[in-house]
């Protein structure tokens, strides 16, 4: 027999009949109607289940056959000339596998340096349940939610309160003093375990049944179970887990990490407070998930504790992507079966591009878990609004909550998260629309207000640099202003088109396996969905929510692909229910058979090179300071090696600055160079008196990023900056820089230059 269940409804495909009755505390209710059955047809209906699911299970392998030879045949690296089907020789040759996560025959083999950064990133963790638990609490609906729907609630809600309590402490200026995100989290300690014995204490003053009926529904009713479990594939899981977490634990490589996700927060920490920085565009948006970074950096010691916090930073964003599967396998639960509940963890979990955006530590796996916790929220409100009004109140200000989160890490969120679901609230609460509409958006502003209060209060604009017509106080020049904006909006074609049939197809291929970190299994499964008009029911939520999400991406956004990897807790669950269309043991068979393939051919994709930084097992030390293991670069290296104390580097065109150990001056090509602004007085001893005013020794100039900016399509850089002005004007007419010869360092790509203190005397 196969069970679904979804909020407070329960529908039954028994043989030959589809009940469905309302999921009342009998659960007699459930099976009302089973026994109009006759032995005769009972037996002729299995007979015809078994051969569609038959039937249904060959086609599924002959079109999963077609796909994957599709699939497999698409580049990955284009520069290498790799396909994805060559990552799968892995399987004959594991060996060498392991000796690429040894990182052989020069990398030492240490993880033991790992387990203070798993404890740092364990106590945040802590702290964010015990926070979110406090807040839960008080909502009234924890008698409606499982064990493990409790515990991904209170995390979320926890790590955002952490969150705004880092934002908070910065811009009071006191980043600096972690003896103040120790004292916070002591007195959430205590608070909770005076809240758990206040707990204790009235459940044993209650009379034995009622003790027990409140422990019992304490953290909600399990779903039942289906017939069949298979409990062991929980195993499949724990793979992904270590890949994320062991590369969560290295040092970043991403271009947008190293120029802000983890950049920003380190100025943020080594100045001791969140403020304006007009050298870094995106340091003045909304950073949610980058603050949890910020916290670690915050609270780790010694001079190069910010290197080892942002790590641990990193641990604590990827560690969203197992719980948005936890979040995942308690939905589908509810919603249809534990089987399917599993599934739906798997298939997200084992999506390279989780493991690419949750280990390379960047915000799409964070947004993701939000963006479920919010749309999974709103569908329990949707369910209980009429049969349980005051729960439904704390279901909208849970929905609330999440989505103002997501909101909170990106701005993006709220034409993505925010006003879909504010939507759906405003249309289908009906009698008491204005409250549970109020409800939901006074959420909204507490997780999400104080960031966009402070780009207000700092800049005019709460939602800076975007909107320039309507907030025209914004410190920027109109040149930067339209630079932005055409980096930023949707892309034209050839003919200047930003809607054509020809970028829909590009885009559909894209979204079918086209894109690098795609995953082998999200469009057969969720292509299920199809199979039955049951199944399709059961999943058009969130199958709505998926594409509405896509729409607006394509509608709205510049179009990254990875900009869509907060939809796919939605394609894995629309997925999972897919996977339920038929009970038959051919079919489920045949399911957990294509499943496993896929997650093998997965699990080869997140853990080879060059898809991914897989040297797991070297020492982290080694990492950073090895110059045949680190990824600083060449001129970053000799920067961190001779520039002298108190003295800073000038780097123009590299604005992924994070490896640089000493003090740096640098700007995004958004934003204006101080090299730009030094050649706006053309006399020497002026430039020279404001190079002494700024501590420069030493300036890097990025040749080959300066010319992949201005390239045609490219964000663009300023053309005041050449080689001619730099070699011509400041070397040689006015001797205020020198050339360094830097043998491994290629001069067509970027030159450093010491600062001359005079021209007679070097």
């Amino acid at each position: 027999m196969w069970q679904a269940r979804c909020g407070t409804w329960s529908v039954k495909s028994d043989p030959g009949a589809l009940v469905v009755a309302k999921h009342l505390k009998n659960p007699a209710a459930d099976t009302a109607g089973a026994a109009d059955l006759s032995p005769e047809r009972t037996t002729s209906w299995r007979a015809r289940e078994s051969l569609l699911a038959a039937a249904g299970a060959a086609v599924f392998v002959v079109l999963c056959g077609l796909y994957a030879v599709y699939f497999f045949r698409v580049p990955i690296a284009r520069q290498l000339d790799l396909y994805r089907y060559q990552l799968l020789g892995f399987f004959l040759v594991p060996e060498e596998l392991v000796q690429q996560w040894r990182a052989a025959p020069v990398g030492d083999v240490a993880v033991a340096d790992r387990i203070p950064l798993l404890l740092l990133a364990g106590t945040v963790w802590g702290v964010a349940f015990l926070l979110g638990w406090l807040v839960l609490s008080r909502v009234r609906i924890a008698r409606q939610l499982s064990r493990l729907e409790y515990f991904a609630f209170a995390t979320g809600i926890g790590l955002s309160g952490l969150s705004l309590l880092t934002l908070a402490v910065g811009l009071l200026g006191g980043l600096n003093q972690p003896l103040v995100f120790l004292a916070a989290g002591l007195a959430i300690v205590m608070v909770s375990v005076w809240q758990a014995r206040r707990v204790a204490a009235w459940r044993a003053d209650r009379p034995a049944s009622a003790s027990a009926s409140a422990a019992a529904g304490a953290v909600g009713d399990e779903p039942a179970a289906p017939a069949r479990q298979r409990p062991r594939a929980w195993w499949c899981a724990l793979p992904f887990v270590l890949v994320i977490v062991g590369g969560a634990l290295l040092p970043p490589l991403d271009f947008d990490v190293l120029e802000y996700h983890l950049q920003v927060p380190r100025e943020w920490v080594q100045s001791g407070r969140i403020t304006f920085l007009p050298h870094n565009v995106y340091g003045n948006m909304p950073l949610g998930a980058e603050a949890l970074a910020a916290l670690t950096m915050a609270v780790s010691p010694g001079e190069e504790g910010w290197w080892w916090g942002a790590l641990a930073g990193k641990l604590v964003m990827a560690l969203f992507a197992p719980l948005t599967a936890l979040l995942l396998y308690s939905a589908a639960s509810r919603c249809v079966s534990r089987e399917a509940g599993i599934v739906a963890a798997l298939l997200y979990l084992s999506t390279p591009w989780i493991t690419h955006v949750s280990a390379n530590g960047l915000n799409e796996g964070v947004i993701g878990f939000y963006l479920l916790a919010a749309s999974y929220a709103t569908k329990r409100w949707l369910d209980e609004r009429h049969a349980d009004p005051v729960a439904a109140r704390g279901y909208v200000w849970l929905a609330g909550w999440m989505a103002g989160a997501a909101a909170a890490c990106k701005y993006t969120c709220v034409v993505l998260v925010v006003l879909p679901l504010l939507i759906v609230v405003l249309v289908m609460s009906r009698r008491d629309w204005l409250r549970t509409v109020s409800a939901f958006v006074v959420a909204v502003m507490l997780a999400c207000g104080l960031w966009y209060g402070k780009n207000w209060v700092q800049t005019g604009n709460p939602v800076y640099p975007l909107l320039p017509r309507v907030f025209t106080s914004q410190p920027r020049t109109p040149e930067q202003v339209v630079q932005f904006q055409r980096a930023h909006r949707v892309p034209v074609d050839a003919e200047g088109r930003r809607y054509s049939p020809a970028q829909a197809w590009a885009t559909l291929r894209s979204l079918l396996g086209d894109s690098v970190h795609h995953s082998p299994l999200l469009v057969p499964f969720a292509a299920l969905v199809l199979v039955r008009r049951r199944t399709l029911r059961q999943a058009a939520y969130w199958l709505i929510g998926g594409l509405v999400f896509v729409a607006v991406w394509w509608l709205t956004t510049h179009r990254l692909d990875r900009f869509l990897v907060p939809a796919c807790p939605l394609f894995a669950l629309v997925g999972a229910i897919g996977a339920t269309w038929s009970s038959s043991r051919v079919w489920r068979g045949t399911m957990w058979t294509v499943l496993g393939l896929g997650l093998a051919a997965s699990f080869m994709m997140v853990v080879s090179r060059p898809v991914a930084d897989n040297r797991y097992l070297v020492r982290l030390t080694q990492l950073r300071d090895d110059p045949q293991l680190t990824t600083v670069t060449v001129a970053h290296r000799y920067l961190n090696q001779h520039v002298p104390p108190r003295r800073r580097a000038l780097v123009v065109g590299d604005a992924a600055v994070f490896n640089l150990r000493v003090p740096v001056l640098y700007s995004t090509c958004f934003d204006t160079s101080v090299l730009e602004e030094l050649l706006r007085d053309r006399d020497a001893q002026a430039r020279r008196a404001r190079l002494k005013e700024l501590r420069v020794s030493h300036i890097f100039v990025n040749w080959q990023e300066i010319a992949r900016y201005q390239q045609p399509g490219n964000y663009g850089f300023t053309a005041a900056i050449t080689p001619e002005l730099i070699h011509g004007e400041l070397e040689a007419e006015q001797q205020l820089i020198r050339a360094v010869a830097v043998p491994e360092l290629d001069r067509q790509s970027g030159e450093i230059f010491e600062v001359v203190t005079s021209p007679d005397r070097p």
